[in-house]
């Protein structure tokens, strides 16, 4: 069942996720984003939609670097692995997040378009830095974890 939460409701939701760390989830908020609704109005609708963009570009930031803190220490197969897993796990969320039912559809494809956009040039960027890797493993680990696979 659908409950209609405020534009500031959905504001402290949104605050939330910005503050957290990459690889958190909370179930009240995955239940607020899944179940919510908000008046879809003139006014409400672009502040609405500006504050998920901004949210979604800042955690696009903290997860670069996130991404960038952690690779310098990956090592081996085996971290690579979790930390673009993780990158991907991030990017599955943000989707999730603009498929959110309180948004049109249409407001809501372009808004999945510009994340899978970021994930594909994300990818690509990896796969041109793994050609500096003489033994192709990072070219393969990165094809074998696509995190534009999302």
């Amino acid at each position: 069942m659908s409950k209609l939460i405020s534009y500031a409701q959905w504001c402290e939701v949104f605050n939330k996720i910005e503050n957290w760390e990459i690889g958190h989830t909370d179930s009240e908020i995955i239940n607020a984003i899944d179940n919510g609704t908000i008046d879809w109005v003139s006014g409400v609708a672009e502040r609405f939609t500006n504050q998920l963009l901004t949210l979604i570009n800042k955690r696009f930031t903290k997860l670069e670097t996130f991404y960038n803190a952690r690779i310098k220490t990956c090592y081996d197969q085996f971290n690579l692995s979790n930390l673009l897993i993780l990158f991907r796990k991030e990017l599955v969320f943000l989707k999730h997040l603009a498929n959110i039912p309180a948004i049109p559809e249409s407001v809501s494809k372009q808004i999945v378009k510009e994340i899978e956009d970021y994930a594909e040039n994300v990818q690509k960027s990896l796969l041109e830095s793994s050609k500096k890797d003489l033994s192709g493993s990072l070219k393969q680990i990165i094809l074998d974890i696509k995190i534009n696979n999302i």
